[in-house]
């Protein structure tokens, strides 16, 4: 996702019947966070990891993964929550 020249990467997770979502930016400096084969996330910045549902699982990084609001359109989309820190609110449709 792209919004005045920023690219913005989440991870949409299914477990089961359970979908939600997940910032891809490392809580510890900012850095890009990337998934695993095992559904684990790391962040080669520093050496963070994160489990499947987005705990910290090796510091430095302190605070959890954050995530984003979802939700399901008539048509069964998912629908991700983007807050901006300006205080605007978007919504990323993504193919389900």
């Amino acid at each position: 996702m792209e919004s005045d020249g920023v690219t913005t990467l989440i991870f949409v997770v299914r477990r089961e019947k359970k979908v939600f979502a997940l910032s891809s930016v490392c809580t510890h400096k900012g850095c890009k966070v990337r998934a695993q084969d095992d559904g684990s996330y790391h962040c080669k910045c520093h050496g963070s990891t994160f489990d499947r549902e987005g705990k910290v699982t090796k510091r430095p990084a302190k605070r959890d993964l954050p995530r984003l609001g979802v939700a399901l359109d008539e048509r069964s989309h998912v629908l991700v929550r983007i807050e901006r820190k300006a205080g605007r609110r978007h919504r990323r449709h993504v193919p389900g």
